[in-house]
């Protein structure tokens, strides 16, 4: 199971589901620091996540957790050329897509920012036109 749903399609017929609800996760890096100490695992997939902490609403990303030893977070993804600068922050939030317009840039320093993920560094990782 995502976040206590039942998986779909081949994701159901080629991997075990979680039987567990999600934590309440600031950023895809911190679930899958959660996912290691409580022994679970999280594919890469649409998860809600809590940027501003668990007692504020839940923002939708897409969370690659294979990739360069996972936990990244998307924060934007471009398909068209139809981007503005009112949009370019925020982008059909409610829909993380690989392949679609999608962002939450306004989101990016909240998430660097939280204490789960503070480090010396901190990296993001650029991607064009196909993932890799």
């Amino acid at each position: 199971m995502y976040g206590g749903k039942d998986c779909q399609g081949k994701l159901h017929e080629e991997r075990d589901c979680n039987t567990k609800a999600c934590p309440k996760a600031n950023s895809c890096r911190h679930l899958q620091l959660i996912s290691t100490s409580n022994n679970q695992i999280f594919h890469d997939g649409v998860y809600d996540i809590y940027p501003r902490g668990p007692s504020n609403p839940p923002i939708k990303t897409y969370c690659d957790m294979s990739r360069d030893g996972g936990g990244w977070t998307l924060l934007v993804s471009s398909a068209t050329n139809t981007w503005t600068a009112d949009d370019v922050m925020s982008r059909n939030a409610g829909k993380p897509s690989l392949t679609d317009d999608y962002s939450i840039l306004k989101y990016a320093d909240v998430i660097k920012d939280n204490q789960k993920v503070q480090g010396s560094t901190f990296e993001y990782r650029l991607e064009a036109d196909r993932p890799g």
